[in-house]
């Protein structure tokens, strides 16, 4: 799986051209983790990463399954806002396969997977989780 192509694309997508997602999400969107220091957070802010997935190495199909997982955090004591930044995500990014730009790839669908998850943080901050499924089949 050529992952920093995946995440590459997923940014741009998300990030890149302007959309209520990005509107929204003032911290921006990091890799893994946020580098900031703590006291430099701005918020909303989110972090995108991939939490599993499979690959079908079958002749005929070649397809990739990575699981793409974005989790969004806020310190806003409603959790109004975090769950909004979560709604434009999901308009976004749920089926949003025919705007996904790929090189070595041609995306098949975007799915998202599970159910959103909603918690507070050690900080007391919020934190928004939705995972997605890409469906990817490899250009020969």
């Amino acid at each position: 799986m050529l992952l920093n192509e995946i995440k590459q694309s997923v940014y741009n997508f998300l990030m890149v051209d302007e959309n209520p997602f990005k509107n929204v999400l003032l911290g921006g969107l990091h890799y893994v983790h946020n580098d900031l220091d703590p006291d430099d957070v701005i918020y909303p802010y989110g972090i995108y990463n991939f939490a599993g997935g499979n690959y079908d190495g079958d002749s005929c199909t070649d397809l990739e399954f990575p699981i793409l997982r974005i989790t969004m955090y806020d310190n806003n004591d409603s959790s109004y806002r975090i769950s909004d930044c979560g709604e434009k995500l999901d308009t976004r990014l749920n089926n949003c396969q025919m705007n996904l730009v790929f090189n070595s790839y041609y995306s098949l669908s975007v799915r998202r997977v599970s159910p959103p998850i909603e918690t507070k943080t050690v900080l007391n901050n919020w934190q928004h989780s939705r995972s997605y499924k890409l469906k990817l089949q490899r250009k020969n």
